[in-house]
């Protein structure tokens, strides 16, 4: 009923013929490019590998909460509540996120992060404590699921970004009732519940740094760099404010200087400008760039002016009629 109300075409507008094709040959074509995508491959993998390794904790969380913190009717609901409210937080602030931090060193950080979440949580015995590491361990996993996601939007052209999605989707996905079931048969066959709680958060610490270390996903930003430049598009760096006084406006490449100076700029600013803008000038309390004026452009000073406002000596008349030896 929603998709219904939706108008407006996603689909790039395009004067070239579409061969007719089957979903059969879309699906083995968006598979082949996501095997063979270093990327893309390394993602549905450990994706894959998450979600089955990561079923069980919301599968037995009632288990957990009854055994473990005690809880029972509101308390149960209040730990997927918190889930949920984490959810939203940390979805909300992914896109300022994204802009400070690289794919790496935001989604792979989260992911490291999440496992001692659970790894704290599984041996909590106090409600009020476990809540928020809950909410935590949600948050942080739906971060890493924004920003892979993003990863694939940034990669993968538009024409092959459907088919992309929904095999890396199926991929994924059907780890975890798989997860789930293994998870289920192995909390009844310890009869501890916080065990495999505590181990499903060290398996996901090492899922994240092998994947970090050793494969291209430790690496990702060059692909996407890669892929902006072949496109067209310049790629996208973090933002920077220029600092206050900057007066010139294009800088060409010679010529340069670094403007590190502790009196005008911050060391390790990276802000490069021409040598002649580096004449400091006093404004109010800043101090700020001033361009110096070239030497053509400089007026006279007036001869009868000089050394702070006395009169300049003129030079001795002769007297009329007479020569000089």
């Amino acid at each position: 009923m929603s998709l219904s109300l939706v108008r407006a075409s996603f689909n790039v507008q395009t004067d070239e013929p579409k061969a007719a094709t089957t979903i059969l040959h879309d699906v083995r074509k968006g598979l082949r490019y996501v095997l063979s995508h270093p990327v893309l491959r390394n993602i549905s993998l450990m994706m894959a590998l998450i979600n089955f390794v990561g079923a069980t904790t919301f599968a037995q969380l009632v288990l957990f909460a009854d055994q473990r913190l005690d809880a029972r009717d509101a308390k149960v609901g209040g730990l997927f509540a918190a889930g949920a409210a984490g959810v939203v937080v940390t979805g909300l602030l992914a896109g300022r996120l994204r802009k400070r931090f690289s794919f790496t060193t935001l989604a792979m950080t989260s992911l490291m992060l999440m496992g001692p979440c659970l790894t704290i949580f599984a041996g909590m015995r106090w409600y009020w404590i476990a809540l928020p590491l809950w909410a935590a361990s949600g948050g942080l996993g739906i971060l890493f699921n924004i920003n892979t996601g993003s990863l694939r939007q940034a990669i993968v052209p538009n024409h092959l970004l459907g088919r992309v999605l929904s095999i890396a989707a199926v991929l994924a996905w059907s780890a975890i009732p798989a997860g789930a079931l293994v998870g289920g048969w192995v909390i009844s066959a310890t009869g501890n519940v916080a065990l495999v709680y505590g181990a499903i958060g060290i398996l996901t610490i090492c899922i994240a740094v092998f994947f970090r270390l050793f494969t291209a996903l430790g690496d990702a930003q060059r692909y996407v760099d890669e892929r902006q430049r072949k496109s067209g598009s310049r790629p996208k760096r973090s933002r920077r404010r220029q600092p206050a006084g900057h007066t010139c406006g294009t800088v060409s490449d010679t010529g340069r200087k670094r403007a590190s100076r502790h009196w005008l700029w911050p060391r390790g600013h990276g802000v490069t400008v021409p040598s002649q803008c580096l004449t400091p000038q006093v404004v109010g309390s800043r101090v700020r760039a001033k361009p110096a004026r070239s030497p053509r452009l400089r007026r006279r000073s007036s001869p009868r002016r000089r050394g702070g406002g006395a009169r300049a000596r003129r030079p001795p008349q002769r007297a009329s009629g007479t020569r000089p030896r």
